[in-house]
């Protein structure tokens, strides 16, 4: 059948029912619909054009131009895709600069710098965290609890962050990583911050999601993979 958007009784298409529903109309008790796409397409085989399901299921699909075409078939001419506009291209690169739960694999590391990360990790969740207005801190919670439960992807707490930190809380929580980046590294000084707002909104996500929590978020992401 083609999908045009007619009315299909569901005696007699129950299979077919139970897919679609009434997704595209009908009453559901005695009717529904088969979706309309809104748009055509003109398909040919071997130069021979196609008038129903049955003769295209019967004769095969081929994919060059020629066989769709026929042997005089002249294919169009290559065109460059327009340049995307500077939104998508931001919303693009926020996508790419995302966190992304995968495992560690770093070099080994003693256990006494072990316990110096670990113990600058806990201070600087800490010391941001207070750096919060109440609001702000049960908005970051709610937050993480949803990422937690598996109702919002890790970023998706940066992305709240974003929108609800100030420029004084910013500054503050940029601080704190400044600081934290100097204790494990040669030089005393750290690259400049080209976005406040979302280089904050990313640190405060990495400090205050805990190992437990994040355990259990990758333990969720190695499931939906499977």
């Amino acid at each position: 059948m083609l999908s045009q958007g007619q009315p299909l009784p569901v005696d007699g298409n129950r299979p077919l029912f139970s897919v679609l529903g009434t997704s595209a109309g009908g009453d559901g008790k005695q009717t529904f619909k088969l979706p309309n796409p809104g748009f055509g397409a003109i398909v040919a085989v071997g130069g021979s054009s196609v008038t129903s399901p049955r003769m295209l299921a019967q004769s095969g699909r081929h994919m060059t131009v020629q066989d769709s075409l026929g042997s005089g078939a002249i294919s169009a001419p290559f065109r460059m895709p327009k340049p995307p506009a500077p939104q998508v291209v931001a919303a693009r690169r926020l996508i790419t600069s995302a966190i992304r739960v995968g495992p560690a694999r770093g070099t080994p590391v003693s256990r006494e710098l072990a316990a110096r990360m670990q113990q600058a990790h806990t201070d600087a969740r800490t010391a941001a965290i207070e750096r919060l207005s109440p609001g702000n801190r049960a908005r970051l919670d709610a937050a993480i609890e949803q990422a937690v439960a598996g109702r919002m992807k890790p970023y998706g707490v940066v992305t709240e962050m974003i929108a609800s930190l100030t420029n004084a809380e910013a500054d503050a929580i940029l601080e704190i990583s400044d600081t934290m980046t100097r204790a494990f590294q040669d030089r005393p000084d750290v690259e400049p911050h080209r976005n406040l707002q979302l280089e904050a909104a990313r640190f405060l996500t990495s400090v205050a999601i805990t190992r437990e929590q994040m355990r259990t978020i990758y333990a969720r992401e190695r499931l939906t993979e499977r």
